[in-house]
This record gives C-alpha cells, sequence and structure tokens, in this order.
C-alpha cells in the first residue's frame, strides 16, 4: 500500500515538474494575455469596443452588478488569478501559476476517483496519463479558463459516487457542481450524466436530506452569476455572452461573438482532429482499444453502474462540443473520462 502512494507522489511531482518547465519562456498571447489583463484589475475590458462591448463601455457610473461575473465567462477562474495577483504580485509566473495548480490537483482528484470506482492500480494509470499528456500539460502551462473544468469533472463525480456510501458527500458533490459552472458553462454536460446516474444507482436519494443540502448549496453559491445576468438582461434586454449565444440571441453588444448551430454544423473530422493534434498515436490507440474492451463489457452487463460513467459522460460531453464548437481547449473536458477508461480497462 505504501508503495502505491510513493508511486502517486512521484507521478505528482514529475507532473509539476514538466508543468513548471521553462513555464515563462514563451510570452503571452490570445486568450493567455486577455483572461490575465481581465483579472489582474477586475476589469471586464475588451478592446475590440465596435465587435465585443463589456458593461465598462456601458454605462456612464458602473453599476454594482458587473462586478459580479464577466461578460462572457462566469466569475471564478478570474477570481482565483486575481488572489494569486494580489498575493504573489503580478508577472508572467504568477498569472500562469493556477493553472499549473489546476493540472497537478486533475493527477490527484483522478486517482482517487479511479480508485474510488475501480483500484488503486486503475488510479495510478489514470494519474500517470494525466501527468504526462500533452494534452493535459499545454493547457496546465497557460492561462485558459478550460485547465479548471475537468479537475471539477473528476471532484463531483468523486464526491457523488463516494455519495451512495456516505450521503453527507452529496454536500461536497454540490459543492463542486458550482465551482464548475462558475468556471464554465460547458461544465453543464455532466448534469445529465448525473441525473442518468441517480435514476439507474442511487436508490432513495429523494429521501435524503444531505442531497437537498448539497444542492442548496450549489444554488447559493452560483446566485451570484444568477444575479448578474437577471440584472444585464433588465439593463440591456439580453444575458452574457455565452448564455445569450446558447438561447439563439443575437445582441448587438456581442455581435463579433455570435455563433449558430448553423454556422458549418458538427465535422467529425474536425472532432477526430482535436484528439489528434493534442495526443500521441500511442495514447489515442491506448484510449481507443480502452473504449472498445469497456463497450464490450458494458455490452454484457459487467459492473455498468461504473461503467456508465465513461460512455454516459462521453456521449453528454460529444454533445457539448457539437454545441460549443469543436476546439482544442473545449475539447479537455473529455479527458477525465478517456483517462477512466484506460484505468478501467
Amino acid at each position: 500500500m505504501k508503495n502505491k502512494y510513493w508511486f502517486l507522489v512521484a507521478i505528482i511531482f514529475a507532473g509539476l515538474f514538466l508543468r513548471l518547465w521553462n513555464i515563462t519562456g514563451p510570452d503571452m498571447m490570445g486568450d493567455d494575455a486577455h483572461y490575465s489583463f481581465r483579472a489582474l484589475g477586475w476589469f471586464d475590458y475588451v478592446a475590440s469596443e465596435n465587435l465585443q462591448s463589456t458593461p465598462v463601455t456601458w454605462f456612464p457610473v458602473a453599476r454594482w452588478w458587473q462586478y459580479l461575473s464577466f461578460h462572457d465567462h462566469p466569475p471564478l477562474a478570474f477570481l482565483i488569478q486575481f488572489l494569486f495577483f494580489a498575493i504573489f504580485g503580478d508577472s508572467l509566473l504568477v498569472a500562469r501559476l493556477p493553472s499549473v495548480l489546476a493540472g497537478v490537483l486533475s493527477i490527484w482528484a483522478i486517482f482517487l476517483l479511479a480508485k474510488e470506482l475501480w483500484s488503486s492500480r486503475a488510479g495510478l494509470i489514470a494519474a500517470s496519463i494525466v501527468a504526462f499528456s500533452s494534452y493535459s500539460l499545454w493547457l496546465s502551462r497557460f492561462a485558459y479558463l478550460d485547465i479548471w473544468v475537468p479537475l471539477f469533472v473528476i471532484l463531483s463525480i468523486y464526491f457523488f459516487v463516494r455519495a451512495q456510501k456516505k450521503s453527507v458527500n452529496y454536500i461536497f458533490w454540490g459543492l463542486f457542481l458550482a465551482l464548475g459552472i462558475l468556471t464554465k458553462y460547458t461544465f453543464i454536460f455532466v448534469f445529465p450524466v448525473f441525473l442518468l446516474a441517480l435514476i439507474l444507482w442511487h436508490n432513495n436519494f429523494w429521501q435524503d436530506k444531505n442531497f437537498y443540502l448539497g444542492l442548496v448549496l450549489s444554488a447559493v453559491l452560483i446566485s451570484p452569476l444568477v444575479i448578474y445576468n437577471l440584472a444585464m438582461f433588465k439593463a440591456r434586454g439580453h444575458f452574457d455572452a455565452a448564455v445569450s449565444s446558447a438561447m439563439g440571441m443575437h445582441p448587438e453588444d456581442f455581435k463579433g461573438l455570435q455563433r449558430t448551430l448553423a454556422e458549418g454544423g458538427f465535422n467529425p473530422k474536425a472532432f477526430a482532429l482535436v484528439f489528434y493534434r493534442n495526443m500521441s498515436l500511442g495514447l489515442q490507440a491506448l484510449i481507443y482499444g480502452s473504449l472498445i474492451f469497456l463497450f464490450f463489457r458494458f455490452a454484457k452487463g459487467r459492473e455498468w453502474q461504473k461503467d456508465y460513467f465513461i460512455f454516459g459522460g462521453l456521449f453528454f460531453g460529444g454533445v457539448t462540443l457539437y454545441l460549443t464548437s469543436v476546439g482544442d481547449k473545449y475539447s479537455i473536458i473529455l479527458l477525465p473520462f478517456l483517462v477512466l477508461a484506460v484505468g478501467a480497462a
């Protein structure tokens, strides 16, 4: 048992080293710089006002609600980076440290989940893949919001699974549900997975007070985001950019961000290219082989209670990617399920 945890420590430190090595080498550009600038002063501004305006430019006097979130994304990842700047000062290293933290915590979290579902060996395999995967490494070395989403996906599933044994874990499940939503709206794709799991796996959850406490905690934590969107709708006639896009709104305030499902549609080739560009051929072969193996186990009805997390997650994750456009950053939300598949197999 001790050897297993020493292996885990070694894997985590290796993952930390790879994420920190020469992290200040590449200069900031694109979203890496854009998000950091806005987090540094908690200032929701973009230069292209003619295409993407923000509350900063809408009102001559700032409205109280505009500090609760941002016009295009929920506030949590910005808040974490803002706190890092406030504590450690403003530098390129500090700007990217939160992403490193999220990547390293994901290594530990995926071990806990795979161990809870299957075994320590499955956990070590899954943790190793997250630690060394170029896909995870890339997003852990730049100040993107997306690297936080897999971490909260993993932790929300972990406490949901543990709640079957000890219902107090529903409270922590609600906590990480809220943190996921407060990071990026694409996190919502796990909700149908949890609903399916509740119906098929968790008996009498509706009679458990901890389940409702978890939901109440989640609702309280996301309430600033709800207030922000309602206040924006009252003031401007639309919600934030992401919610407006999802609801088919096309406000003039965000005309440079408008996207619809009709614009190109789902491209299977682009979907496959995301993983081809970001994972080695060996890892791709390992993932596809594991998924095929688990599919046949699933079809035979063996351990379906655990395997449906993988297949349900992949299915709804694919739907989410369809709705949000296929992209290298967005597709990281599927990494926990792919890694779990390998660990389980």
